[in-house]
C-alpha cells in the first residue's frame, strides 16, 4: 500500500513512496535507467552494477566493471545511460576515464574513453546523445561525441561555478542558446547553488540564474548539490546531500517542491547520494553514514508526483 511521504510548497505537489529496495552493505553512487530496467552502481569490489526492475526495484542480475578498477572501486564516481544507444557510461575520478558498457543483444562489452581531468558526474543530452562529463577541480565540463571523440570545453568557472558537481543539459533549441543546470559548491564552502547557464560560443558561460547561497538547510539552501536529474516538462531534481532531500526546481530554477524523508531518517544518518526520473516516477538513492566518514547501508526508494 503506498504511504503519503511528503508534501511540500504551495504548489502543491506530493510525492508518494510505492516502492523501496531492501538496504545494501555497499554504498551507492550512480543510478540511472534504460526502458524497463533500472542500473545501480555499487562501491564494492565485486558485482558493483545491479540491474533492477524499475517498477518494483527486484534484482535481475549483477554485472561487473573491467577488471583493472577492481583495486580502485572506492573512486566510482557517477554513472549516466543512453536510451538511443542502449549504453551505461561509469566515470572513474582517479584513473582519470570514463568506461562504457553496451547492452545491445549482441555485444554487453566495456570500452574506455581517457579524460582530461578527473570525472565526477556524468550525463547525456537528450538531442545528440552526446555524454557530458564533468571535471570539478578543473571547474569546466568536456562533451563527448558517442564515439568518444572530445568536441568541446565549456568553462563553468567563469559564471562563478567553482568546484563543480554535476551538469545536464535542460534546452539546446536551434532558435535559442544552450542552457546548461550546474550544481557546485559543498557545506563548507562560501556557497553552494544550482545554477542556470547560458553557453557562450566561445567555449564560456553567462550564470543567468541561481538557487541556493550560503550553505545550510533552510527553504532557499543547499548543502551539497551534488547530483541533478531532468525530468519532464523541465522539472530538475536537485540531491540536496547533507538535508537529505531532493529539491525540485522549475526550469526557471524556481523551487516547487522537496522530496524528503522523516526526521527520524535524517537522525539515524541517511543522506541522499543520487537520483533519476524513471517516466513521472522520481528514484532517489540514499546512503547511510552516522558519522560522515564511512558508510553502512544505502537503499532506493521510488516515487509517485502529483
Amino acid at each position: 500500500m503506498p504511504f503519503l511521504f511528503c508534501i511540500y510548497l504551495a504548489t502543491p505537489l506530493t510525492a508518494i513512496l510505492v516502492e523501496r529496495s531492501a538496504e545494501d552493505s555497499a554504498a551507492i553512487r550512480g543510478v540511472t535507467s534504460i526502458g524497463d530496467r533500472l542500473y545501480v552502481l555499487h562501491m564494492r569490489q565485486d558485482d558493483q552494477l545491479s540491474e533492477l526492475d524499475a517498477r518494483d526495484l527486484r534484482l535481475q542480475r549483477r554485472l561487473s566493471v573491467p577488471a583493472e578498477w577492481r583495486d580502485e572501486w572506492r573512486h566510482l564516481s557517477d554513472m549516466a545511460s543512453c536510451q538511443r544507444r542502449r549504453r551505461l557510461y561509469v566515470s572513474h575520478n582517479v584513473t582519470n576515464c570514463v568506461h562504457v558498457r553496451e547492452l545491445t543483444a549482441d555485444d554487453e562489452a566495456w570500452s574506455t574513453w581517457k579524460t582530461d581531468g578527473s570525472p565526477w558526474g556524468l550525463s547525456v543530452t537528450p538531442d545528440t546523445g552526446n555524454v557530458l562529463v564533468t571535471l570539478r577541480y578543473a571547474g569546466c565540463v568536456d562533451e563527448y561525441a558517442p564515439d568518444g571523440r572530445r568536441l568541446r570545453r565549456v568553462d563553468l568557472s567563469r559564471s562563478g561555478a567553482f568546484s563543480p558537481w554535476h551538469a545536464i543539459q535542460l534546452g539546446s533549441l536551434p532558435f535559442d542558446a544552450e542552457l546548461l543546470v550546474v550544481g557546485h559548491g559543498d557545506i563548507m564552502d562560501e556557497r553552494a547553488r544550482v545554477g542556470l547557464m547560458r553557453v557562450l560560443g566561445d567555449g564560456g558561460t553567462d550564470g543567468r540564474r541561481w538557487y541556493g547561497g550560503r550553505p545550510g538547510g533552510g527553504e532557499q539552501l543547499l548543502s551539497r548539490p551534488q547530483h541533478l536529474a531532468v525530468g519532464r516538462y523541465g522539472t530538475v531534481a536537485v540531491v540536496d546531500v547533507f538535508n537529505d532531500r531532493v529539491v525540485l526546481l522549475d526550469d526557471e530554477l524556481r523551487r516547487v517542491a522537496v522530496v524528503a524523508g522523516p526526521e527520524c531518517d535524517r537522525a539515524a544518518g541517511w543522506l541522499t547520494s543520487r537520483t533519476c526520473w524513471v517516466g513521472r516516477r522520481l528514484c532517489v538513492a540514499e546512503v547511510q553514514s552516522p558519522d560522515h566518514l564511512r558508510f553502512t547501508a544505502a537503499r532506493l526508494s521510488l516515487y509517485d508526483l502529483h
